[in-house]
């Protein structure tokens, strides 16, 4: 992807700006992403243009979106409204914790799935250790089961997941519960200079490709947490 003068003068810019609100020195930002660090001032001053992995590790490393870094905007999601019922969500018992249960909602590893009817959610407990030791709040969690098998062998058809549904900000390699123009998905997220793809660890399922305007309508549900075992 070429970019024009004004394009890689306002990324390069975002760059060293997001590097210094991070209180990062190119030294230190460079060693991770394994770049000489002439290369990582280079592409602040705009003479040279990073390539797509660049902009991918400087993303993760800032703690920022690739869309930021190319277009100067953040990709906008409307958050769903969770049950935050204090005297039920808030209660220790035997161990235990109650986390909203929406396991009538499927969340599809397959083609996309739509849901005619949203009810409220019932609630279903956990181990309220594995709750502290992730630093979650049992308010912020949510279960959901897949249906399909595109994300198998790392999800399988039928299982039971538990999303966190304040991480909503898209991090590249984590796994979303995602609404997509209605239908409940569960995928891995890879981020391309050209949008994002949905990604199935099912090798028979091929990547969904979205434009950046096609992903900036995504409603982020929460990141996946917990399967068969922790994310």
């Amino acid at each position: 992807m070429d970019f024009n003068c004004k394009k890689v003068n306002g990324l390069g810019e975002r760059i060293r700006n997001c590097r210094e609100i991070a209180k990062l020195s190119r030294a230190a930002v460079s060693e991770r992403l394994n770049v000489a660090t002439s290369t990582l001032q280079a592409w602040e001053s705009g003479e040279r243009e990073p390539p797509a992995s660049g902009i991918v590790g400087l993303a993760e490393i800032l703690n920022t979106s690739i869309n930021y870094l190319l277009y100067g905007v953040e990709l906008q999601n409307t958050d769903i409204q969770v049950n935050t019922t204090p005297d039920v969500l808030q209660d220790e018992y035997d161990g235990s914790v109650c986390i909203n249960d929406y396991r009538n909602i499927f969340v599809s590893a397959g083609f996309g799935r739509f849901n005619e009817e949203v009810r409220n959610p019932d609630y279903v407990r956990i181990d309220s250790n594995w709750v502290k030791s992730r630093g979650f709040k049992a308010s912020e969690l949510a279960m959901f089961k897949v249906s399909g098998d595109s994300m198998y062998p790392t999800l399988k058809d039928e299982e039971d997941i538990i999303i966190h549904t304040a991480q909503k900000k898209l991090k590249e390699g984590k796994i979303y519960v995602i609404n997509h123009q209605g239908a409940m998905w569960v995928k891995k997220i890879r981020f391309e200079l050209s949008g994002v793809k949905l990604i199935s660890d099912n090798p028979m399922y091929p990547p969904i490709p979205l434009t950046w305007d096609e992903a900036n309508a995504l409603i982020v549900i929460g990141q996946v947490v917990r399967g068969y075992r922790d994310f």
